[in-house]
């Protein structure tokens, strides 16, 4: 980006500088001393552990983190932002600016922490650091990210935050290499300015973080971070897709997420690719295609497993909106190129060049259709947005300070306003008359702009050097913050309003590149549409209304026309010699006329919708009309074709009429119409309509008939055609007839013959009709058979008349007349049949029956050597046969080449064929006896064995492979089997061979032996306890205290167990015998610890009475331990001059203390001293009833106290809810002290 001075005001930018310590030793404020360090456990949060979790929603320094000052400090706040930096919205967060005057002497030069609370990492290895953050890097800048293992003493650089954050970031560090097992980590955010203290550099500008989490990763958490897209436009498809990390330690590839609008988009990819773990992923979805509005988009991941579930869920808002309007101008003063901008996509196209220098300040489109540039130096410019190319209008006078810095058109009031600046931050307002350039002062504000339009609503919105969208009042020139845009604006950059969807559009050069967007009328917040890709400056950006060439081409048909006059839209336009004229025009509907002496007036409308186009126009000459009346006689006739010299034909209608408008001349012309004859003649064209009447006569056409036997002429046929009288033919069997068009039937008829009917067709030229009549005969058909079934194919010939063959069906037909007929039929393969037949006055039908001729086939089977009976031959079409003793078998057939099969029991069959040819035939056939494989599979179960021995009765032995596989190549037949091997029990069976392979599987087991467990405790056996042996199901013991499992030789890990006995652990041998393992368990015993008081000191020689087990006695201090097994036990306490102590107690897995206390003897006496305790036993509620001041306490079966208050006169106490029992109540009035029991039921 190009800095540029503004007069004498340096218009500042930040940056920062580099920290020149890695790893500085850092010392904090008095909340960071070890002795108020505040060690912060770690919380569950949705099945991780996180251990700091600080969005700074409290407003202050949260309990536990620490600051170091040097310079500017940390500030807890929701906007912190100053003049010279904004911090987008981000809830509550943690910040620290560099603070300076514009003079850069009095920097802050800040170097400064802020750090964590110490977090103890004792048994954790893997973790991760994640917070939000903010900063800027123009200039360089030195954002850190450290951390400590001794609490603070000494840091370590982890990350190194480079470049820019326009907005702000999340980050995600592992610092499980930092961390492993250590007891006192602290993490620190640490911003430096120091090394730039000079007024001639830059600053950097601050630091911002928040949400900062520090966790342990979970094996499985999938998150959504991000959903695109958040701005479309109606009509065009858009692919949405969702950003996916991997916050779990474990890679994923089985996932699914699902997104929704909440309308009627609902789709869910899944399982698209692995994500690693600490990767992002970007899911594409099938294409969107929302109309118009506000949608909000979720999306929801499913991944089973999930840990987390908080990050599985992600909402965002997306505006949809009507398609732009279709021109708008960018123009870029950095690289002097001009463009024309697709408003949906932000897709450029060249259409000329602007001026690098003066700088450009603003473009804007007027209602008078034209465009407005303004420079740094006061040029105003119209611009052809065709071309780019600039007309110079005026060069404005009265700006006060004489520099322009945005353009602006009120298209409700049309008002052109221009602002301006006198380099001070004070703004000034003008309107301009576009007619005279005269200016008119509106007011001024202390304030700093760039950039402006008018919005739909009427008012005038800009943007100013503190990256703020602000209200230009047209009243008085006041300038109102509406809010941050959210990031660095560039100095020059331009407005412009779509009012289709009223957006406030953008173009601007921020720090993470050129940017196209739109921004809140409400917030100032900053939308983008799309990255331009380059450096942009001086930019200026419009609306406008395109224009589009319109050209006439006026012709007469064929020829151009120079000379017409096109009117359109108040202009006069001359048709050059090519019979164009050019206009441009803007986008709407055009009326329009074309004159030309001669020639009729052409009148149309053209519609202009934003591209160039061709209207064509045809003049023509005046003409008149010519009707034409054609007839025959008094009718009129329809269809008929009148030609014209030079003009298309033209037809006559139902009456006979056809019309034509001509110039005046002179037209020959002809009609013709089929069936008729063709009709010339003249007429002329002066001045009028004209009329042509035309008589038409019908064209004769000769038909001759020709009528013969078919060889011979037939003299006296009578041809009958209806509306006509009768023909006769003469001796060459001829008559004619003339006829009009049309279609006729006829009939001829003549003695002897057959009458002949038919019908023919006059169009345009002769007939001639041939016809031939027939004798009258008699149908003979021959059905020829083999007995049975039809046989096709047989000659019949019958003596004088030509040969027949017969169908399918065995038929032959002739038609004959009546007679006497000699016949013969044959066919190969049969013997030839000669007979006679008489036709007389009616069908005669003949039945011929036909004989096969056949030959013996003899088949001669053997083995090679002998004759084989029995075996079976089958041909094909014919009935089985079977060989004799001598392995003969015989049939006969007749002539032909057939396919047969020789089948017997174990033995190959055996194919082939053989040819009948006029003579017997003998067939060898050679048989084979069949041999099929047997394979062994021998397995323990699961693994094959290899080494076994398989034994086969009447064979030699097989041993299996290493794929415990043995086979053997056997006849049919029925075999028996043993199979073993060393460390197996042998397996014995049988199997069938059945003419085919077969297949054995063989399963060996290990040979086991019964392993008893005998288990006890030292003299009587236990029954219940679980044996467990490696490997093997756990086993457990009977009444008896026996447990037994078969195994195979081993040595075996063992282990007993059984409740409230130690468990037992050892191993035993199985080598080829029975085993026996004696176990003896011993008791689980605990230790019960009595400790005795008289409530403040202990009680030396107390006896403790325990039921079923010897008395135990205090030592000096009061105790007295037990060993016991598990087991509730009653004891009694006693000790001379105290009252008695009665109570139970419960081992349960576990050691256990028991502490009582014991009351003097003598100072029990209720009663006595003024005590009254009713009712006892009670339900719950008891009174106590004295006659002065009491100290009354109550005491579990244990001696733990329950409740203890003082007493004078009559309390209520209360035990409801309690655990029914004894309870004791000791009361204690000045030196003495009562106890009694108290029985809760």
């Amino acid at each position: 980006m190009r800095i540029k001075t503004l007069l004498s005001t340096v218009i500042l930018l930040f940056g920062c500088l580099t920290l020149q310590a890695q790893n500085a030793e850092l010392s904090f404020d008095s909340q960071d001393s070890k002795t108020s360090e505040i060690q912060e456990s770690p919380t569950s949060r949705a099945s991780k552990i996180t251990f700091i979790d600080e969005d700074f929603e409290g407003g202050s320094l949260p309990t536990g983190w620490s600051v170091q000052n040097g310079g500017s400090s940390w500030v807890i706040s929701s906007d912190n932002s100053n003049a010279y930096w904004t911090i987008p919205a981000h809830t509550t967060y943690a910040s620290i600016l560099d603070v300076y005057e514009p003079g850069f002497d009095d920097r802050d030069n800040p170097d400064t922490y802020i750090a964590t609370p110490s977090i103890d990492f004792t048994g954790i290895s893997s973790a991760r650091l994640s917070f939000d953050c903010f900063y800027e890097a123009e200039f360089a800048g030195h954002w850190r990210v450290k951390l400590s293992t001794d609490g603070g003493t000494s840091w370590s650089e982890i990350r190194y935050l480079e470049d820019t954050a326009d907005v702000w970031q999340s980050e995600l560090i592992d610092i499980s290499s930092y961390i492993n097992n250590e007891p006192d980590v602290k993490i620190a955010f640490h911003f430096s300015d120091t090394s730039d203290n000079n007024s001639t550099s830059q600053p950097t500008a601050g630091f911002a973080i928040d949400d900062v989490q520090v966790f342990e990763p979970s094996n499985n958490d999938l998150g959504i971070e991000s959903i695109e897209p958040t701005f479309a436009v109606e009509g065009s498809s858009v692919t949405p897709t969702i950003a996916l990390y991997n916050y779990g330690t474990e890679a994923e590839s089985t996932w699914s997420v699902t997104l929704t609008d909440g309308v009627s988009y609902n789709e869910t990819v899944s399982d698209l690719a692995t994500i690693n773990s600490d990767m992002e992923y970007i899911a594409s979805f099938p294409d969107w295609s929302p109309t118009e509005g506000t949608y909000t988009l979720e999306a929801i991941v499913t991944l089973t497993g999930d840990s987390d579930a908080t990050n599985d869920t992600l909402r965002t808002t997306a505006n949809v909106v009507q398609p732009f309007s279709p021109n708008a101008l960018a123009g870029n003063g950095q690289s002097g190129n001009y463009y024309e901008i697709t408003l949906s996509d932000g897709s450029l196209t060249s259409v000329g060049s602007m001026p690098t220098s003066p700088i450009n300040m603003g473009e804007e489109y007027a209602a008078d259709t034209t465009i407005y540039r303004i420079n740094y130096i006061a040029e105003l410019y119209s611009v052809n947005p065709l071309n780019g190319n600039t007309t110079l209008l005026t060069t404005l006078s009265g700006l006060s300070g004489g520099i322009p810095v945005g353009i602006a058109y009120d298209w409700d009031n049309d008002l052109m306003y221009i602002a301006s600046t006198d380099g001070s931050s004070t703004n000034y307002l003008y309107t301009i008359d576009l007619d005279t350039y005269a200016l008119t002062l509106i007011g001024s504000d202390n304030a700093s702009i760039s950039g402006m339009d008018f919005a739909n609503d009427g008012n005038l919105y800009a943007t100013d050097l503190s990256d703020n969208l602000v209200q230009i009042s047209t009243t008085d020139g006041s300038v109102t913050t509406i809010g941050p845009i959210g990031h660095n604006a560039s100095i020059y950059h331009d407005l412009s309003f779509d009012r289709t969807n009223n957006l406030l559009l953008t173009i601007d050069q921020t720090p993470n590149g050129t940017k196209y967007g739109y921004y809140d009328l409400s917030t100032g917040a900053f939308t983008e549409i799309a990255s331009l890709g380059g450096t942009w400056d001086d930019i200026t950006f419009t609306h406008y209304d395109k224009p589009s060439a319109i050209t006439f081409s006026v012709t007469d048909g064929s020829n151009p026309l120079a000379g017409a006059t096109v009117s359109i839209f108040g202009k006069e336009l001359t048709t050059d010699e090519s019979g164009e004229a050019t206009t441009n025009l803007l986008d709407g509907d055009y009326n329009y006329t074309v004159d030309l002496a001669g020639y009729d007036q052409a009148t149309g409308s053209v519609n202009v919708s934003g591209s160039n186009q061709t209207v064509d126009v045809v003049l023509n000459e005046t003409t008149y009309t010519v009707t034409f009346t054609v007839t025959v006689g008094t009718d009129p006739l329809q269809g008929a074709a009148i030609a014209i010299d030079g003009y298309s034909d033209i037809v006559t209608n139902a009456s006979g009429q056809a019309t034509i408008d001509l110039p005046n001349d002179n037209y020959d012309y002809t009609v013709t119409l089929p069936g008729y004859d063709d009709y010339t003649g003249s007429f002329t064209v002066a001045d009028g309509p004209e009329t042509v009447d035309v008589a038409m006569t019908e064209t004769l056409y000769t038909v001759t008939f020709t009528v013969t036997d078919g060889s011979n002429p037939l003299e006296n046929a009578t041809i009958s055609i209806p509306g006509y009288s009768d023909l006769t033919t003469n001796a060459s069997g001829v008559a004619t007839i003339d006829l009009t068009q049309g279609t006729y039937d006829y009939t001829v008829s003549l003695a002897g013959y057959n009458d002949v009917i038919g019908s023919f067709n006059i169009s345009s030229s002769n007939v001639d009709v041939d016809v031939t009549m027939g004798e009258t005969t008699y149908s003979a058909t021959f059905f020829v058979n083999d007995g049975t079934d039809p046989l096709e194919g047989a000659t019949v010939t019958v003596d004088g008349y030509p040969d027949l063959t017969t169908n399918a069906s065995g038929n032959a037909t002739i038609d004959l007349p009546n007679g006497s007929y000699d016949y013969t039929v044959s066919l190969v393969g049969y013997d030839t049949v000669t007979e006679s037949f008489t036709v007389a006055d009616g069908p005669e039908s003949i039945d011929v029956a036909m004989s096969e001729t056949t030959y013996t086939a003899t088949f001669s089977v053997t083995d090679g050597s002998n004759p084989l009976q029995g075996a079976t031959v089958s041909i094909d079409g014919e009935s089985d046969i079977t060989t004799d003793a001598s392995g003969i078998a015989t049939i006969e057939l007749t002539n032909g080449t057939y396919d047969y099969t020789v089948s017997l029991a174990n033995y190959d069959t055996v194919t082939g064929s053989f040819t009948i040819a006029d003579a017997t035939e003998t067939v060898d056939v050679v048989m084979t006896l069949s041999i099929y494989t047997a394979t062994f599979t021998v397995t323990d179960g699961a693994n094959p064995l290899q080494g076994a021995t398989v034994s086969i009765t009447g064979e030699s032995d097989l041993t299996t492979d290493a794929s415990g596989i043995a086979t053997i190549d056997l006849p049919n037949g029925t075999y028996d089997y043993s199979v073993s091997l060393d460390g197996y029990d042998t397996v014995t069976g049988s199997f069938t061979v059945a003419d085919g392979p077969e297949s054995i599987e063989v399963t060996m087991s290990e040979t086991t032996y019964t392993a008893t467990f005998s288990v006890t405790d030292g003299s009587n056996p236990l029954q219940g306890a679980t044996v467990s042996i490696h490997g093997e199901s756990d086993i457990t013991t009977d009444a008896s205290g026996i447990a037994t499992i078969d195994l195979p030789n081993g040595t075996y890990d063992y282990s007993v167990s059984l409740a409230n006995y130690d468990t037992v652990t050892g191993s035993f041998t199985v080598a080829d015998a029975t085993e026996t393992v004696d176990v003896v368990m011993a008791q689980s015993i605990y230790t019960a610890t009595f400790t005795i008081t008289d409530g403040s000191d202990p009680l030396e020689g107390a006896t403790i009475s325990i039921d079923g087990q010897s008395d135990i006695t205090t030592n000096a201090s009061g105790a007295a331990t037990i060993d016991l097994p598990n087991g509730t036990y009653d004891y009694t306490v006693y000790l001379s001059g105290y009252n008695d102590s009665i109570g139970n107690f419960t081992i349960a897995d576990a050691n256990l203390t028991i502490d009582i206390i014991l009351d003097d003897v003598g100072i029990y006496d209720i009663n006595a001293n003024g005590f009254l305790v009713y009712p006892n036993p009670t339900r719950g509620i008891f009174y106590i009833k004295t006659s002065k001041l009491q100290t009354i306490t109550v005491l579990n079966a244990i001696g733990k106290v329950i409740t203890s208050k003082k007493v004078n006169g009559k309390e209520t106490m209360d035990l409801t809810g309690r655990s029914p029992g004894i309870y004791l109540l000791r009361l204690k009035s000045g030196d003495k002290v009562i106890t009694q029991r108290i029985i809760l039921q």
